[in-house]
């Protein structure tokens, strides 16, 4: 599954609230081998660093920094079958806000 992540992700979030937004993650590792996250998404939200990555099985789990608040992101990550593409499914829990997201893979 960890190989199965690395590369570079695009799709969308919503809010509970209807808004949606474009959405695109670069996974990689740095020169420690560890994965970093870079997530970008269209106005007006801004992504800033990610950290405390974890990956158990196919569970993701870290901390997102969007417009200056820290957000706790969960999500799954499912292998292409012959009917779908790669996937991250998950959600973003911020202070005042929660948001959903879907990423498809783009590139590996």
């Amino acid at each position: 599954m960890h190989a199965l992540l690395m590369g570079t992700w695009e799709g969308a979030f919503s809010s509970l609230h209807g808004a949606t937004s474009g959405l695109d993650l670069l996974v990689a590792h740095d020169s420690l081998h560890k994965v970093i996250l870079r997530m970008s998404t269209d106005q007006p939200i801004r992504a800033g660093d990610a950290s405390n990555f974890v990956m158990n099985g196919d569970e993701l789990h870290w901390t997102q920094d969007l417009s200056g608040t820290s957000c706790k992101a969960t999500a799954v990550l499912s292998a292409a079958t012959p009917l779908t593409p790669e996937m991250i499914k998950g959600k973003m829990a911020c202070e005042h806000r929660e948001m959903t997201f879907t990423l498809h893979k783009k590139t590996g």
